[in-house]
């Protein structure tokens, strides 16, 4: 908008003062009433089909690659893949996933997505919220969250494949189901995320091919709960310390194995469940536990796993102490001598 002014201006220091004053207003105002520019939203139309990925225009609603100047959205039921058999960055400025993730880089490849949302109600059966891999691929950038119930999968064939996440930032508090034969890995750097892990169940495959989900990176699994159902396995590599998180364990039913744990740091948690028995509190070593649940700790490990009490239940402990300490100190010498 342009303004033009047609009075003359006074003489006087004064009248000037006035007409300097009113146009740093006027031009104050015009600023802030021209809105800030921003990206369009821009949605997968049409799921990639098995030759297309998310670089083909057609699928996208304005018709175009992504750009930077677009955040972009792929809404429940639609799949959106990444380049095949190469590494690839999206173009958009971030990507929401209602829908599903296909990974397909390949081996020795990366997937880059700087800024990557998942939203949903993922679940075996519903492309809601998900993150596959068609081959063993790396998805790398710089913020990654997980809202809802995220499903993982990253086999439902025969083959086991891995899926690797390397993000700078992992935050959400959504749920995530790992159900498959392959490995997730993650390597991510700084996390905030407290959502629970579910690792293993009817995808998995025995122990030959079980759903392993590897926490590389120190606190990349965040602060939530784990449990490890059927056919999954659980691989901490820091020393791990959650006070307020559970581990449980599945027992092995019917034709498939136990969960189990490859225990070689030293992890801690609130309340450890194997096999629907609670570890006492304490420190427990690898060879203790291996003697005593052989089926659910994977041979050759080191560490250990501490179960610590409840905040509860150490202030009680402390008040017993100084009620006990209290009652000592008020008898009298001649109560003791009585005694």
């Amino acid at each position: 908008m342009h303004v033009s002014w047609t009075s003359s201006f006074a003489t006087s220091s004064h009248n000037n003062s006035r007409q300097r004053a009113a146009m740093i207003v006027l031009s104050v105002s015009l600023a802030s009433a021209v809105p800030a520019a921003s990206g369009a939203v821009v949605t997968l139309l049409s799921t990639n089909g098995s030759s297309q990925n998310w670089t083909t225009a057609a699928n996208w609603s304005n018709n175009a690659s992504p750009t930077a100047d677009n955040t972009y959205l792929v809404n429940i039921d639609k799949i959106v893949r990444s380049p095949r058999d190469e590494s690839a960055t999206f173009g958009g400025a971030s990507l929401t996933i209602d829908g599903t993730l296909i990974l397909q880089a390949g081996t020795g490849f990366t997937s880059t997505v700087g800024t990557l949302a998942v939203n949903g109600e993922g679940s075996p059966s519903s492309a809601r919220g998900a993150i596959g891999a068609a081959s063993p691929s790396i998805l790398a950038g710089t913020n990654l969250s997980f809202s809802g119930s995220v499903y993982v999968d990253s086999s439902t064939s025969n083959s086991r494949r891995a899926i690797t996440l390397n993000y700078n930032n992992f935050s959400g508090s959504g749920n995530v189901l790992f159900d498959g034969r392959g490995i997730l890995t993650l390597n991510t750097q700084s996390t905030s995320y407290t959502g629970n892990w579910s690792i293993g169940g009817a995808n998995s495959n025995s122990t030959s091919q079980p759903g392993e989900l590897v926490a590389l990176a120190d606190g990349s699994l965040g602060t939530g709960n784990i449990a490890v159902n059927n056919n999954g396995r659980l691989s901490v590599k820091y020393d791990f310390s959650g006070p307020d998180s559970t581990l449980a364990l599945a027992a092995a039913t019917g034709g498939a194995a136990a969960g189990t744990v490859v225990l070689d740091h030293d992890l801690i948690f609130g309340a450890v469940n194997i096999g629907g028995s609670f570890l006492p509190v304490g420190t427990h070593s690898f060879a203790d536990l291996n003697g005593a649940y052989d089926q659910y700790f994977v041979d050759g490990g080191s560490g250990s796993i501490t179960v610590v009490p409840e905040p509860g239940m150490i202030g009680a402990a402390a008040m017993g102490v100084a009620a006990r300490g209290i009652a000592r100190r008020r008898r009298s010498p001649s109560d003791v001598r009585r005694n």
